[in-house]
């Protein structure tokens, strides 16, 4: 890092580089779960991300689809801190390069908090989520709490990195 880039400035593209390849990461989780189910895929789109898949999953495979998207960002944005602490006990300034994963593992929250929302009655947007409560018939809460527990995780690797 020079002297005359700002560290906020650094993570700022960090960040941003790391949304757009979380959702590049998130729609790769849903195709690799859809190879594996028997489908083929159709696209992949970056921007808005996306995906289509042709064919039709059955059983615990509509499930693995709907949740394979966050799962793989998730497990990727893990991963991906683990080796800046490793690399970053060599080159200190590879540290800021966790900021790129940190999208990845904020996937996490949305399967926290949407569905408790849905708890009290509030209709969540048609995604994943709601898909993977659709197709499971789980209950709003025990999916908050696959959420609560990939966040808590998450935190925990992230608390470890700072401190």
């Amino acid at each position: 890092m020079t002297n005359s880039m700002h560290p906020r400035l650094i993570i700022g593209v960090f960040v941003l580089c790391g949304v757009v390849l979380s959702g590049t990461v998130h729609e790769l989780g849903h195709a690799i779960a859809g190879k594996m189910a028997g489908l083929n895929v159709v696209y992949i789109q970056l921007f808005p991300p996306g995906l289509r898949l042709s064919g039709e999953p059955n059983g615990f495979w509509n499930a693995a689809v709907s949740i394979s998207g966050m799962l793989f960002a998730v497990l990727v944005g893990l991963a991906g801190t683990l080796g800046v602490i490793l690399l970053g006990s060599k080159w200190p300034y590879v540290r800021y390069a966790v900021w790129l994963f940190v999208p990845m593992m904020a996937q996490a929250l949305a399967w926290f908090c949407l569905p408790l929302v849905a708890v009290f009655g509030v209709r969540i947007p048609d995604g994943d989520i709601q898909k993977f409560m659709r197709q499971t018939n789980c209950p709003p809460v025990a999916v908050s709490l696959i959420g609560l527990m990939l966040v808590v995780l998450c935190v925990a690797v992230l608390k470890w990195v700072w401190s």
